[in-house]
């Protein structure tokens, strides 16, 4: 997981969507063999990064 996604290359996310916070507007990828894959059973969710 990247705290800072400016240090993503290429990857241009919007820290200020112009939907809700509980609107997912985009997808993270989730590592197989991780907990939270564990958890959430899926490679992929979509996810809000609304900051206030």
């Amino acid at each position: 997981m990247y705290q800072d996604l400016s240090l993503i290359e290429g990857a241009y996310i919007k820290h200020n969507q112009q939907h809700l916070s509980n609107v997912p507007t985009h997808t993270v990828q989730i590592k197989e063999g991780t907990k939270l894959y564990e958890i959430l059973g899926e490679k992929e969710v979509l996810v809000n990064s609304f900051i206030t």
